[in-house]
């Protein structure tokens, strides 16, 4: 009969569970309050949340953004294979738009 390891005991692979969502409902908010929300596979890549919200704008007028988690901040990348699932944004999860003029100014 095998033992289960004490917490302290496990090792990183130990505590690696599988993925058990594979749609990722993402709340994006907006500057004004409002939320954009989309339906992204858990293999997407992130640049796809990238794309959903800049073809939300009608005029094109917000040309630089970023997605970011909320705290710990992390600044979601505009391209690259990190997926969905990378930034654990599932099953559910809200993130935040930082626009160009807060982008300049570091805020």
């Amino acid at each position: 009969r095998q033992l289960e390891k004490q917490s302290r005991f496990r090792t990183p692979a130990d505590r690696v569970r599988p993925l058990e969502w594979r749609i990722a409902v993402v709340r994006i908010r907006l500057s004004d309050g409002t939320f954009l929300q989309g339906y992204f596979g858990a293999q997407e890549p992130v640049s796809r949340l990238y794309e959903f919200l800049a073809e939300s704008f009608v005029d094109g007028a917000r040309d630089e953004f970023q997605l970011t988690t909320p705290p710990p901040v992390k600044i979601l990348p505009q391209s690259g294979p990190e997926s969905v699932a990378d930034f654990d944004l599932g099953p559910s999860a809200t993130i935040n738009v930082r626009f160009s003029d807060k982008i300049r100014h570091g805020r």
